[in-house]
Parts: C-alpha cells; structure tokens; sequence
C-alpha cells in the first residue's frame, strides 16, 4: 500500500480523455496511490513503483525511490524521445504532482503537456506547462516556469531549483486553469 500524500507525492487525476505528458528533465512524483483510492473519482497515474500506465520510446525513464526521473540527460537540450505520456487518455481532471529541477548553474527545460493531440510532435498541437530553471530576478515572460508556454506568462515565477515544486491544473472540456 502506498503512504498517503507527502512532501514527494501528490493527487492526480479525475476523469477520462487527454494525454498528459511529462518530458522532464528533472525528477517527477504523481499521486500515492492509497490517497487516491480515498477520493471518489480519483485514479492513481503513478503506484511509486514502475512505470505501469506510461509509454515512452526512451529508455531514460526509471522509477527511483518512489520517483518518477528522467536518467543520464544532463546537457540541456531536447531530447523528443524522452517523452513520457499516460497510456489513458482524459478529458475533465485535476493534475496534481511535484516536480524537482537541478539546483542552480544547473539546467533545466521541461513541461507538461495537456490536451495534446499528437504525441508525435506536440509542441505546436498541445498546451505546455513550463519547466525551467531561471535565475532571481529573471524577467517574467511566456517561457518562465509556469508559463502556458509561448502563450501566457505566469503572475509570478514560484518555480525553485533544486527544490520539489508543486504544480496543479483543473481542467474541464471547456477551460483549464
């Protein structure tokens, strides 16, 4: 049975029709399993222990200590077939999960992608939640962490490096926030 939710697991998911994706250049935890199973309409994305509902092409993707992490990427540039995506598909959820980047001069670019409809090539199909590592005092713009990226900047940048980050998004077939 998995521990409730921690500092590195948070909630995920409520219904059926979207591919999420996490191409992450950093170490990702999604929802403890007994914490879902607790909340009616709640599926569990992430059991803490393989890679069970996720398919990827990369063989970089590892479960280590109860986390999802993306091995032996250190150079900062994209690598689209690390791509990691639910094997399900979901329309109306909530997406709740932490997520940690190096600490600073350390690199990162990374997001997740909601409502994407080409796995093959997302970016210019799917709405991506920014991941990246800026300095203090960096200018908010449509790439800072947090960002709909390319599309809307965040109100502020709460991203910190080298700390666990929480990210959470509600979306229905009309909106997301």
């Amino acid at each position: 049975m998995a521990e409730p939710c921690t500092e590195r697991s948070g909630r995920v998911i409520r219904s059926p029709v979207m591919k999420m994706l996490a191409a992450f250049f950093c170490a990702i935890t999604m929802l403890a399993a007994a914490d879902a199973a607790g909340q009616k309409g709640f599926v569990p994305l992430f059991d803490g222990k393989d890679l069970k509902g996720w398919k990827t092409v990369s063989s970089h993707w590892v479960v280590e200590d109860g986390v999802i992490a993306l091995k032996d990427r250190t150079d900062n540039e994209e690598h689209n077939g690390d791509y990691l995506w639910t094997e399900r598909e979901y329309a109306n959820f909530v997406l709740d999960l932490e997520y940690k980047t190096p600490a600073l001069p350390g690199g990162s670019n990374s997001g997740v992608f909601l409502r994407t409809t080409d796995t093959a090539d997302p970016v210019p199909n799917g709405i991506e939640i920014q991941i990246y590592n800026v300095k203090a005092g960096a200018p908010i713009e449509r790439n800072s962490p947090g960002a709909i990226y390319d599309l809307v900047a965040p109100s502020k940048i709460a991203h910190r490096a080298g700390e666990w980050n929480r990210y959470s998004s509600h979306a229905t077939t009309r909106r997301s926030r």
